[in-house]
């Protein structure tokens, strides 16, 4: 896990660096879902960022660190829209230690999501 300090971002928008840069080097893991209710993905331990596309629907995302978390319409941290992507700098949980996992959902069944873990 890097320091989020010392990662280089593009722009600070609302007082949150946003990560639009390609991140370079090898992918730590890939992930490919059409979702169903939701999916549940436990990250990579050295991954620091993920990179989520939303290919045909909009997908929802809550950062998790245990596997009975779920994902609905009520609940969640993050939206992609559909055709579009979002890059996330891995967020730490209040005892200072970076979240294990992600749930995604869909907002219209079908959705399908790509996430690659850098």
């Amino acid at each position: 896990m890097r320091d989020p300090t010392q990662v280089p971002h593009d722009k600070v928008a609302a007082g949150t660096p946003v990560y639009t840069a390609q991140l370079r080097g090898t992918a730590l893991a890939r992930h490919q879902q059409a979702l169903g209710a939701s999916f549940l993905i436990t990250l990579h331990a050295d991954t620091t960022f993920i990179r989520v596309y939303a290919i045909n629907h909009d997908v929802i995302l809550k950062w998790a660190n245990h596997d009975t978390e779920y994902v609905n319409i009520t609940n969640f941290d993050e939206v992609i829209p559909a055709g579009a992507q979002r890059t996330y700098m891995v967020p730490m949980m209040v005892d200072g230690q970076p979240f294990t996992r992600i749930m995604l959902g869909n907002r219209t069944v079908g959705a399908t999501v790509v996430v690659i873990e850098k």
